[in-house]
């Protein structure tokens, strides 16, 4: 199904940095009740735990076969991150690290053991993505033309603009709505009211899957495969890269 994989351990040390990365950052916020930070200071989900997850073997890496694929995706299955060949020479890593926090914020739920509507997982995922592009550059960026991207921006600006350097954000639903009705109305997110079933990631060997086999059967991931289905086409200009 889809486009093959195959094994990169000797990409985890790099995955684990980008990740890192962003668990530096001041991010610390809360949608529909949920939190979600960048460090593991506080309980619930946290960028921290992915490093640290990928760091102790619980997530594995893979890479594409095709180098012509530039999508990053997290199997909640296997417990794995599925990344762009390109990696392997050091390739392009600013354009791609906003990618893989989005994706860590999947890993994150999956190590939580957390239940969560897709629409609130995509939710957290581009906002802590825009959240990224901000602290790191001061400006978020997103197409003009993307409704999805503009308000997963304005959430993260909002963020930043209630943040004091310390406690946690607790973002409105006046604010937050516009980004769940953009991803509800998104094509590529028909699917937006499954319920993911995050059950964690335990030691096993990397098990090589591609898919979402722990979500519901009428999941897109399962039944568009690993490189379609998603807002990976919103960023697959030349030399960039894409979420799977």
């Amino acid at each position: 199904m889809g486009q093959p994989i195959e094994a990169a351990s000797d990409l985890s040390s790099t995955v684990s940095v980008l990740v890192d990365d962003a668990a530096g950052l001041s991010i610390d916020f809360t949608l529909d009740g949920i939190q979600f930070t960048a460090a593991d200071q506080k309980s619930g989900a946290n960028l921290k735990s992915v490093s640290q997850a990928v760091d102790g073997k619980l997530i594995h890496v893979f890479v594409w076969k095709s180098p012509s694929v530039k999508i990053a995706r997290y199997d909640n299955g296997p417990n794995q991150f599925v990344v762009p060949r390109s990696l392997q020479t050091g390739g392009d890593l600013l354009k791609f690290v906003d990618l893989m926090v989005h994706e860590a914020v999947h890993a994150a739920f999956d190590l939580q053991k957390q239940h969560v509507l897709k629409v609130l997982d995509e939710s957290f995922a581009y906002v802590t993505q825009f959240l990224y592009r901000r602290l790191k550059s001061g400006k978020g960026n997103p197409p003009p033309n993307d409704k999805v991207l503009m308000a997963a921006d304005k959430v993260a600006d909002y963020i930043i603009g209630q943040s004091q350097g310390s406690g946690t954000v607790v973002v409105p639903d006046t604010i937050l709505n516009p980004l769940k009705e953009a991803i509800k109305k998104d094509g590529m997110y028909k699917d937006w009211a499954t319920e993911i079933t995050y059950d964690g990631a335990e030691a096993k060997p990397p098990a090589g899957e591609v898919g979402h086999p722990k979500r519901k059967p009428d999941s897109k991931a399962l039944k568009h495969g690993p490189v379609s289905g998603s807002h990976a086409s919103r960023f697959r200009t030349p030399g960039t890269y894409g979420i799977g």
